[in-house]
């Protein structure tokens, strides 16, 4: 996806000043661990929101996310007790409904990765984030870019969006899709060009300016 400097806060952030939120979060993790539920509601007001939104981006259908999200909680609470101790709970939450996405993509048939031919894998793996000309701007194109995006193919936007939006390195893409790192580059690289053609394409983006 589209980086973007600043993000949405959680419901949590909006009321409790941050030094604060992070020792709440530490110790609900502790006594989500020895079984307290409540602490657990806790966790889910936190990463609810930024996960739906994910899950949403990544599957494109409301209803569908809403079933990832609510099963992505429920492993998280069934696995919670097997972190490990020197793992973030963040981290660990994404990975998990990243791979929840994951399966019902593959279920569903919505993707099929393919190798690439050696000579598109060279030099693809280093690629610059996109971005439009401001952090205001990058609010006001919001629906330009659900546009654009649309217009990337199913396996590339899938590589983008859990390196941009997600987070993850390449090297864990490669490992939660099981294709090569070079290939999560390959798609990454061909993804922000259909993504840049599709958006300068606009009609309006001759005037703006376009991506930089």
């Amino acid at each position: 996806m589209v980086q973007h400097t600043g993000r949405e806060l959680t419901d949590l952030e909006l009321y409790i000043p941050k030094a604060l939120l992070e020792g709440l979060l530490a110790g609900a993790i502790v006594r989500v661990r020895a079984g307290d539920r409540a602490s657990f509601e806790i966790l889910f007001l936190h990463y609810d929101k930024p996960i739906w939104n994910h899950l949403l981006r990544l599957v494109g259908n409301k209803e569908v996310a809403e079933d990832l999200r609510q099963e992505t909680f429920v492993r998280a609470w069934t696995n919670l007790p097997k972190m490990g101790d020197d793992m973030q709970f963040g981290p660990w939450l994404h990975r998990i409904a990243a791979n929840v996405a994951i399966d019902y993509l593959r279920r569903e048939k919505k993707f099929e990765f393919l190798p690439f031919p050696e000579d598109e894998l060279e030099g693809s793996t280093t690629v610059e984030r996109l971005s439009v000309k401001s952090p205001e701007e990058e609010v006001c194109e919001k629906d330009a870019i659900e546009q654009a995006l649309a217009h990337v193919s199913p396996q590339s936007l899938i590589c983008l969006l859990l390196q941009d939006q997600w987070g993850f390195s390449q090297r864990e893409i490669a490992e939660l899709l099981n294709i090569s790192v070079s290939c999560v580059g390959s798609y990454i690289s061909r993804g922000r060009e259909q993504f840049r053609r599709a958006y300068r394409s606009r009609p309006e983006a001759n005037e703006k300016g376009g991506l930089r």
